[in-house]
Order: C-alpha cells, then structure tokens, then sequence
C-alpha cells in the first residue's frame, strides 16, 4: 500500500510534491446512498435561546463560491471593550449533510464562557467534493480575521473545533495553516487561515485506513473524494489530515472513544503520534466504551478537557492593547509597559487575569499602563515557524508609546526545527531591542532570560536551548545597555510552578510578575496579589 510517510522523520513533511493535477476544483461524484459518515453526531437544531449576556448574530454570509451564499452564525459576548478569542465550529454530518445550525447552541455556550464562537456552512458532497468543503472552512477563518475589530474578535486567537466530518475539517485547518497548495480561490486576499489551535472530537485522519472499521466510509467518502480507494487514492491522501503533519502544526486536542463504529479510535491514536513526532503540542482524551458521539459523563469530560484546553491556548479577553481583563484608560503621564513574548507572556497555563503583566500592572497600581503583546508559539527567530516580528502584535506594541519594554522570546525558538538557525538568534534579538530603543518615546528595554523547561521540557521546548540563548541575550544586554530580568533564575528549582514543563501557572506567573516589578521599581512587593477586576 501506498503511504506518504516511511518514519516519523519523514511525517515531518508536506505532501506537495504530490502532481498538481490531485487538487482538483468541485469534482462531483453523483451517488444516491444517504447513509453518514458520523450520522450519529447529527443533531436537529431549534430555534436557540440567546442569554441576556450574549450577542448572537444568525446568516452572516462570508463566501459566495458558484453563487452559493455562504453563510455563518456569530455568537459573541455583549461587551464593547474586549477583544475576544474566537472558536469556529464545524458540525459534522458525513461530509454530506448537517448544517451550521447544529452548533448554534455550542456557539451560545461558548460565547457564556467568554469566547467569540461561529458555526459555518461549508459546500456539501455529492455536488461539491474534496476540496470544497476545506476551501469554505479556511475562506471562514479569512472572513472572520479580517472582520476581527467589526465584532470585537481577537485575530491573534482563533480555534478551529468539530466533529466527525467537521473534525477532519479542524484538523485540516490546524494542520495547513498558510499552506498555499491548501488555501484554495483567494481572489486577492491575504489573510492568514492559520488557527492557533485545533480541537476535534472524533475526526478522522488517515482517509486511506478508513474503510475497514467504519459502518459507513465505503459508502460516504467516495461521495467526498470522487471516487473509492482504488480510483481516489490521491485525493484519500489529499484529504488525510495525518499527511499534512509537520512541526508548525497548531496545538491539537483530541477527544475519542474506543468503541467509536464510524470513525475508529486508532484514527486518534495515529494523529497524536505525528503530532508527537514533529513536537507539536497534541492531547488525547480517550473515552473508554464511548462511541460515536458522547453523552452523560463522556460528554461532561469531553466539555471539561475541551474548556480547560481553548482556555489554555487562547487565554481569556483582553482590551485591544492591555494585558488587564480590565479596560483602563490612560493619562498621557502613566508609564506605558509593553510586554512582549509567546504564550508564557500572553498567560497559557494561568487564569484569566493572572499571567504576569496582568498580575504586574496590579502591582503597579496607578501610574502604570501594563500592556500584554504576547502571542502564543512565537519566536525571536525570523526563520522560525511562527515569527513574532510578522505579527500585529508586535506592531502594536511599536506603536503603543512605551517607555518600558520587557521583551521574553526564546521558549520556542528551542524547538529542534527552529533551533536548527540558532545562529541568528543573537542578530534578530539585537534588531528588535534596536527597533525599540528607536522609538520617539525612547523606552528602556528589559530583555528576559526565558523560564525554565524542567524534566525534559514538553513540545521540543528544552532546557539545553534554553542555556545556549542566556550568553545571548546577556551579551545582548551589555552592548544595547539594557537591563535583564532573570525569569529563569526566578522558576529554576520549582517545577511545582510549571505544570506542563513550559509554562508558568497562577504562581508562577507571580513570582514572574514580582520578579519583574523589583527590575522596574528596585523594590520587593511583599503584599498579597489583588484579584482581578472585571467588568
């Protein structure tokens, strides 16, 4: 049998070598079997009941591929200040069937919880086949970025989530983010379809190892693909997200059971090992004895894991430039700190209001502005996989007016793909403190020593990287006089503090903060840590 991949050296790798002539454009396979691909996840939707606290939004078109009038439903916290993370949701249905309304309800929980959330309408097989539906998806994303500050979303964090069919259309998403081969018609546009993390219940990932334990592939996936195994292969290889693997894959959760009849649990199984094997961030949370769909317990443990994961790798809201889950407004004589870095700074791992330039500007109090512009996985390294120099993030912080600036950056530049250009490290860092000190306001510049990646680190992130980047960057710090703020120092020793061997939780992320706040104020904060304040 045909297999794109040999080793887990070689799943590190995109199929686009593959003949151009496998993408092909609304191919359509007319056949009248109604049996679905995940039918059982399938659920009639009625008319929701939208929570005095949310903004729900129903028909927004986004796309109009061959006159079809694509259409999405918008869920979104009623707050007018907040930028906020958003979750696409995919409903499933065999590729064939289902609809966006499906997750109209998931949509107005999601937004309860504090997040943005829309369900999309894709093209449907037999009509429109492999790959339309992935087209829609991705042309989503693009719409909903670039309509980012109409609904109050925060384009830095978008999640791709669904099920069944619709999983195999969030892996898709989080697996060829900016893949030019995979983006489909753009007419013009460049907007990223990139997701920063992916989470899919019971979605399949190797189309070609699907049609011997599934009630229902041999019936469904020719109508998605074109044809069966032996006359689609390519386009089976194509659709696969197993075969687009490679270490700039997005964070991945995944939630399967072991007696799933549709979609067999080693479709899970094989997807975490790639992930694993690039060093993306991957989870799988088996479901013993569940099938295809959970309900009672399963569907209260798959919730939970899904939950604590966006809150992970999205965070919570935040006012468009401050680090606060308080709007604060500024006197043109605050000190305006701008906090720079990956998810450590951004708060992965902690609560909402608790990374540490939230936790710093309560320490602060008046007369500080603390600003967080941390964006989760990226590098100082602009040959790394997601540089933090091409974000808006980093543009924002330019332009913020600081007159501190506390840069963290390294955590992933440690990654074996990215630490592979470690000679750069040192001249990429050096510009951006340059790019900083340049600035009207003349800010000073603390550049950080990264935490520590206790017990072998997690993702690729290492401790090895980790002290190879210090002499940088204190080497750095005497040249550009800056000062250094030793956040490794502060963690070492306490692996109580890093959970998942990456990143700081609540009390680690104060420690950080205090950390901080004695660099800036050449004082101790000795007092308790004052909560957050909402809105």
């Amino acid at each position: 049998m045909l297999h794109l991949f040999k080793s887990a050296k070689e799943s590190c790798k995109n199929p686009t070598s593959l003949k151009s002539n496998i993408r092909l454009r609304q191919a359509s396979f007319l056949s009248g079997v109604l049996l679905l691909f995940g039918s059982e996840a399938i659920v009639l939707a009625a008319d929701p009941k939208v929570p005095a606290n949310v903004i729900f939004e129903q028909g927004i078109e986004y796309s109009n591929p061959e006159n079809q009038h694509l259409q999405l439903d918008l869920a979104r916290p009623r707050q007018s200040s907040l930028l906020t993370p958003l979750v696409v949701c995919i409903h499933g249905g065999g590729f064939r069937a289902g609809s966006r309304e499906g997750h109209d309800a998931l949509c107005l929980r999601l937004a309860e919880h504090g997040y943005a959330a829309a369900t999309v309408t894709y093209r449907l097989a037999p009509k429109y086949a492999f790959p339309a539906a992935v087209d829609d998806v991705k042309a989503a994303v693009r719409w909903l970025r670039s309509h980012a500050t109409h609904y109050s979303i925060d384009g830095d964090k978008i999640a791709s989530m669904g099920d069944s069919a619709g999983g195999l259309l969030a892996l898709m998403l989080g697996v060829t983010g900016d893949v030019s081969a995979m983006e489909g018609p753009r007419n013009g546009d460049s907007t990223s379809s990139r997701v920063q993390c992916v989470v899919s219940y019971y979605g399949p990932s190797d189309l070609t190892q699907s049609y011997a334990k599934s009630a229902d592939a041999a019936q469904v996936l020719p109508m998605f693909l074109g044809g069966n195994l032996e006359t689609a292969r390519d386009r089976h290889i194509w659709a696969s997200p197993l075969n687009w693997v490679t270490p700039a894959a997005a964070p991945t959760l995944l939630l399967h059971g072991t007696e799933d009849k549709l979609v067999a649990y080693e479709q899970a199984i094989w997807m975490r090992d790639r992930l694993q094997a690039c060093g993306v961030e991957v989870q799988l949370v088996t479901l013993d004895g569940a099938g295809h769909g959970f309900a009672g317990a399963d569907a209260a443990k798959a919730e939970q894991a899904m939950l604590a994961f966006l809150g992970t790798h999205l965070g919570s809201s935040r006012s468009p430039d401050q680090g606060s889950i308080k709007e604060v407004k500024e006197d043109p004589n605050d000190v305006v700190v701008a906090c720079v870095g990956d998810s450590i700074t951004e708060g992965a791992g902690t609560s909402a209001g608790w990374n540490y330039p939230s936790q710093l500007a309560r320490m602060l109090g008046k007369g500080w502005i603390v600003k967080n512009f941390g964006v989760s996985g990226t590098t100082m390294l602009k040959t790394g996989d997601s540089p933090y120099e091409n974000t808006p993030a980093y543009q924002g912080a330019l332009a913020s007016k600081p007159r501190v600036v506390i840069i963290m950056l390294g955590t992933n530049d440690g990654k074996p793909q990215n630490w592979s250009h470690k000679k750069n490290y040192y001249s990429d860092y050096r510009e951006m403190v340059e790019h900083f000190q340049a600035l009207d306001t003349k800010p000073h510049v603390y550049v950080c020593h990264p935490c520590p990646a206790p017990d072998g680190g997690n993702w690729g992130i290492n401790e090895e990287a980790v002290l190879e980047e210090i002499p940088q960057i204190d080497k750095i710090a005497k040249e550009k006089k800056t000062s250094i703020i030793n956040m490794h120092e502060a963690l070492a020793g306490h692996p109580e503090f890093l959970p998942d061997h990456v990143h700081p939780n609540n009390a680690g992320a104060t420690i950080m903060a205090k950390t901080a706040y004695h660099a800036l104020t050449g004082g101790e904060f000795e007092r308790e840590v004052p909560a957050p304040v909402k809105e």
